[in-house]
């Protein structure tokens, strides 16, 4: 979350404000912009938390039956320095140590160590190779242990990742939690992948080799353990389950005594809606990684399209988006538990259903605003918050609504007025940004990104952060204003996925896709069996459309949604797996990118 002081009185003269009105005001003229708007979709559960967590202890049971004994010097271990300790919150003091830089303005909550651990199928097979099994099904397991001292989370990142099909990567640890499986080339067939956080200072990485490996598929087979990255306190998360898995009370009084437990926000009609929409991230930018918060938005064609709204600040490179881990439902368990902290580790784990990747659609610093497209569809009923382009930067105590992750705590609450005439941050004039005023509850460090809506439910914008001459004081609400970006000031970039069906914004080069086939293919894996739909699209000028995101969802022995991003021959892949394999079809809701619209028509492939 910016912060940004006002240390000129120059800067609140009426007279300045005026000037910035004005310009938003020519600006929406010249664009010739209509406002619009869009009501929020709720859909039904694509997988209940329970059957998440079901799923993850099956998992977990399977990867634990098949790893080989393995001397104690066998694994990776690395070890923060002091400086970086010091940096994520993990010590108090540090004599000589530097402060964490103050233009920051993402909350800093872990480092990437460098590891460069490389796995190929000569060095898998080569004699007497510590951690390596036979499998039941005739496969083979390759288990490492990972560690970093002091930890309160362990992410893993791949690079080089060349895998054949059967080969599969996945990371897990002793208390139960598990994540994968990680295949072929990664995030967007770029090679690298960047795990789920798997709690507390060790972990397993596990290659399995699905049934007997040929000699071609051991010749292809090649992956890095790039990274570790390790995870400190100041991700709350991570560090209550650690917490509660050594059976402790983990500290979380620690926002400012005006910041209010979500639970405990009341009479406003669409609470349980922002509850359902909102996540709290974890994500890697360069060497480190931070936390921010960030919501579901919904489109024109209410296809459940996992669209994605945050800061610019926060993330605004494909790289970072591959990274992201949207973690949903991280709430308070009531109004009551005044800690926020009344969780066992088994509700911990099972509790918050996360995704992992994204696609970036638009992002800009002009706003703040960065709009992804999540890869994964979230566990649970998930609600997609609509949108409103009418411009409230200027109309003065209008009432805004928000919940979001500060400090990377739980779900917190907060309501503000529009401040349409008071003092301003020369960089962020109105009209781009929304300033108001706190009225209940505050923001802090962690929740910047979150969404702001208007009385109806329908988001206006995105948190930037702060300006104000008492910036070290979160609840003095006079001296300081929130700021927001402005969404009816941006928005001509993000129509096209916001408002694909028309009417909202540019359409690029103005290319219609279409689908041409749904393909599914099987293919048994261990207790798993994988279904593939391959998509075909092309455009009105029946060439292939590539670079487009094609999203659907799967019935039958399957369900959930999935999205899979075409290549030069208009091809895309959508996979997903089960225990239980029947009859499934796909269905495709939607086909987007930039300048490329959907015509709309669903088409469906099945197999079984």
């Amino acid at each position: 979350m910016q912060k940004l002081s006002v240390w000129s009185a120059a800067l609140a003269l009426a007279g300045f404000s005026v000037v910035a009105h004005g310009a938003a005001f020519e600006l929406r003229d010249e664009l010739g912009l209509v406002e619009r708007s869009l009501e929020g979709h709720t859909a039904p559960a694509t997988q209940s938390v329970e059957a998440r967590a079901a799923e993850m202890a099956g998992l977990h049971a399977w990867l634990s039956s098949e790893i080989a004994v393995m001397p104690k010097s066998f694994g990776i271990r690395v070890e923060l320095t002091e400086q970086e300790r010091y940096s994520i919150g993990e010590i108090e003091r540090c004599a000589g140590c530097d402060d964490v830089d103050s233009r920051e303005r993402r909350k800093l909550v872990g480092v990437a160590k460098p590891v460069g651990l490389t796995i190929d199928g000569a060095s898998l097979m080569a004699k007497g190779g510590h951690g390596l099994a036979r499998t039941g099904d005739g496969g083979l397991s390759w288990t490492i242990p990972v560690q970093s001292s002091g930890a309160s989370g362990l992410r893993i990142g791949f690079s080089g990742m060349n895998l054949p099909l059967g080969a599969e990567l996945y990371v897990f640890n002793e208390a139960g939690e598990a994540h994968g499986p990680y295949t072929g080339r990664g995030m967007g067939n770029s090679g690298e992948l960047v795990s789920h956080m798997i709690s507390g200072e060790r972990a397993f990485v596990q290659l399995r080799l699905l049934g007997k490996p040929s000699k071609a598929d051991l010749a292809q087979l090649r992956f890095t353990i790039a990274e570790i990255g390790h995870i400190g306190p100041q991700f709350e998360l991570a560090r209550r389950m650690k917490s509660a898995l050594a059976g402790e009370k983990a500290f979380c009084d620690f926002n400012a005594t005006c910041v209010v437990n979500g639970e405990c926000a009341s009479g406003w009609s669409y609470l349980s809606d922002v509850r359902n929409a909102v996540a709290h991230m974890l994500f890697q930018s360069g060497r480190y990684y931070y936390i921010c918060s960030g919501g579901l938005m919904n489109n024109s064609r209410n296809d459940g399209t996992p669209l994605f709204l945050t800061a610019n600040h926060c993330l605004s490179r494909e790289r970072e988006a591959d990274t992201l881990e949207a973690f949903f439902d991280f709430r308070a368990s009531s109004c009551g538990d005044t800690g926020w902290c009344d969780y066992s580790y088994s509700q911990l784990r099972a509790s918050f259903p996360s995704t992992l990747g994204a696609a970036m659609l638009a992002s800009g610093s002009s706003g703040d605003y960065s709009l992804m497209q999540l890869d994964q569809m979230p566990a649970g009923t998930r609600h997609f918050m609509g949108w409103s382009t009418t411009a409230v930067a200027t109309s003065n105590s209008t009432p805004l609504y928000r919940m979001s992750h500060p400090g990377g705590a739980p779900q917190a609450w907060s309501t503000h007025a529009v401040n349409a005439n008071g003092f301003q941050c020369g960089t962020l004039p109105r009209g781009t940004y929304i300033y108001s005023n706190d009225t209940n509850g505050a923001t802090e460090g962690g929740s910047s990104g979150s969404p702001v809506l208007n009385g109806s439910g329908q988001v206006v914008g995105q948190l930037y952060g702060a300006c104000g001459s008492n910036l070290d004081d979160n609840c003095d609400a006079v001296n300081n204003l929130t700021v927001d970006g402005a969404l009816a000031a941006y928005y001509p970039n993000v129509a096209p996925y916001l408002d694909p069906s028309g009417g909202g914004g540019g359409g690029g080069d103005g290319i219609v896709a279409s689908v041409d086939s749904v393909t599914i293919a099987k293919t048994a894996k261990g207790p798993w069996t994988h279904y593939t739909a391959t998509i075909v699209v092309h455009g009105q000028d029946g060439n292939p459309v590539g670079n487009a995101t094609v999203t659907g969802t799967w019935s039958g022995a399957l369900s959930g949604s999935g999205s899979g991003t075409t290549d030069g021959s208009g091809t895309a892949e959508v996979t997903n797996k089960t225990r239980s394999p029947g009859s499934v079809q796909f269905c495709v809701t939607g086909v987007s990118g930039s300048g490329i619209t959907f015509d709309g028509t669903q088409v469906c492939g099945s197999g079984s």
